[in-house]
C-alpha cells in the first residue's frame, strides 16, 4: 500500500524558500545564497516550524549577516525552544520516578526519546507533550499515580491507542500510549504494545535512569516517525509539524537501509516510498532540493512545504479520503465508522474547543444537531479546495 498519495501543485523555489530548507537541513560546509527578503524568510521557518532549527545550528555570526535583524527573531524561537526541551527534560524525569517506583516499565516515544538519547543539537526540534508507551495491564495505574501527583485528565475523548492527554501547570501535556499505530511486528494485525516490544528485545535503556525507563530501537523510532507525520498527520498538517519527519530521520541518520529495515514494521508504505523519502533527506542534506527531477520526492516536497503555506492546499486536504482514515487496527469499514462517529457525535469539551463556549446546555444541543450539517459544508469547502 502506498502512504505518499499526495498531489500537490507545482511551487516556486524563491530564495527564500531555497535558504530556509538549506539551513535547516544542509551539510554545513555548504553554501547558500542569503535570502532577498529576510523578514519573509523568517516567516517561512516560523510556518515550516524551522526557525528554532536554523538558528540551532548555525555558526555564530552567520545569521546576522545573511539575514540582518531578523536574526534576533531567529534566537528568540531557538531560546523558546531550549527552554521548552528543558521543561520537558523535567517531566520524563518526573513520570520516570513515578513508574519506576511501582516498577512500571515505560517506553518513552518520539521526539523525547531523541532527546533521551542525545541526537540532535539542543532547540534543534521543539516539543508539544510527552508520548510514552506503557503496559496495557499497568496504564491505569499509572495514571492514577500522575493524577495524585498534580496531572488532571483532559476532557478530550481517549482514542483508539491512546489515553486522554493528561495536563499538568507547570510540566505540560502528556500523552499515555497503549500502541505504536500503525507499527506492527511482521505477520501480526495489531500494532505493538509495551510487552510485545520488550518480549521482541526492541528497546534500550537510557543511560542515567531506572532501567523501567527505555527507548524503542532504531528501526522502530524511525517507523513511528513515518507512520506518525504522513499516515496520521499527512491529511491533517494543523495538528503536527510535517517536516519534524525529515528532523527526526536525520537525527536518527535514518539512510535508505535503516528505512527498508523500519518498512518490516509498516503496511503502509511500499519500497518507492521508501526510497522517496531517502532521495528527499539526501537532496535537503547535500543542499540540492531545489534541483530534484519529477517524481515521488519532489511530490513529497511538495507536500510538506504547501501543507504549511498554503492555506488553501491544506485546506483541500481534508476532503481526500486517506484523511478519513489515519493509523488503525480495525478493519477499514470499522476504522472510518468509528472516526464518523467520532467527528459527528462532540463532547462539550470539544464544542467549546471548535465553536467556542456556549452559554447553556440548550446551546451545546444545538450545536450538536447542526453538527452534521456543519461538517457537510466543511467538506464541500475542502472539496472545492482540493478541485482548485
Amino acid at each position: 500500500m502506498k502512504a505518499i498519495r499526495f498531489r500537490p501543485p507545482e511551487i516556486e523555489s524563491t530564495p527564500e524558500l531555497r535558504w530556509v530548507l538549506h539551513r535547516a537541513f544542509a551539510r554545513d560546509d555548504l553554501p547558500v545564497a542569503p535570502p532577498r527578503d529576510p523578514e519573509t524568510a523568517f516567516d517561512f521557518a516560523r510556518r515550516l516550524h524551522l526557525a528554532s532549527r536554523i538558528a540551532a545550528r548555525a555558526a555564530p555570526g552567520r545569521l546576522p549577516e545573511e539575514v540582518g535583524a531578523s536574526a534576533e527573531d531567529f534566537a528568540r524561537e531557538h531560546h523558546l525552544a531550549v527552554g521548552n526541551g528543558l521543561r520537558y527534560r523535567a517531566t520524563i524525569q518526573h513520570v520516570a520516578e513515578l513508574a519506576a517506583a511501582r516498577r512500571i516499565p515505560i517506553i518513552v516515544l518520539k521526539g523525547a526519546a531523541l532527546a533521551l538519547l542525545g541526537l540532535g543539537t539542543p532547540g534543534a526540534r521543539n516539543f508539544s507533550d510527552l508520548d510514552v508507551l506503557i503496559p496495557l495491564g499497568r496504564i491505569h495505574e499509572l495514571r492514577s499515580a500522575l493524577v495524585a501527583s498534580g496531572w488532571h485528565i483532559s476532557p478530550a475523548p481517549r482514542s483508539e491507542h491512546q489515553e486522554a492527554p493528561l495536563t499538568h501547570p507547570a510540566l505540560g501535556m502528556n500523552e499515555l500510549h497503549r500502541r505504536i499505530p500503525g507499527v506492527r511486528p511482521p505477520g501480526f494485525r495489531h500494532s505493538f504494545d509495551a510487552d510485545v516490544l520488550l518480549d521482541a528485545g526492541l528497546t534500550d535503556e537510557v543511560p542515567g535512569f531506572d532501567t523501567t525507563c527505555r527507548v524503542p530501537k532504531r528501526s522502530i523510532l524511525i517507523a513511528h516517525a513515518l507512520v506518525h507525520s504522513i499516515v496520521q498527520h499527512g491529511f491533517a498538517p494543523d495538528g503536527y509539524p510535517l517536516f519534524r519527519l525529515v528532523v527526526d530521520l536525520q537525527s536518527l541518520r535514518a539512510d535508505l537501509a535503516l528505512l527498508r529495515e523500519a518498512g518490516r514494521f509498516l503496511r503502509d508504505f511500499d519500497l518507492p516510498d521508501l526510497h522517496a523519502i531517502a532521495t528527499l533527506c539526501g537532496a535537503l542534506e547535500s543542499g540540492t532540493a531545489a534541483e530534484l527531477p519529477n517524481g515521488p520526492a519532489r511530490v513529497l516536497l511538495r507536500h510538506l512545504v504547501l501543507a504549511h503555506l498554503s492555506p488553501r492546499y491544506a485546506l483541500g486536504l481534508k476532503s481526500h479520503p486517506n484523511a478519513l482514515l489515519g493509523p488503525s487496527d480495525l478493519p477499514i469499514p470499522l476504522a472510518r465508522l468509528r472516526w464518523a462517529l467520532k467527528v459527528t457525535f462532540l463532547s462539550r469539551a470539544q464544542v467549546d474547543q471548535i465553536y467556542g463556549p456556549q452559554k447553556t446546555w440548550i446551546a451545546y444541543a444545538a450545536r450538536q444537531l447542526v453538527r452534521p450539517f456543519d461538517l457537510g459544508l466543511r467538506f464541500l469547502r475542502s472539496l472545492q479546495a482540493r478541485r482548485e
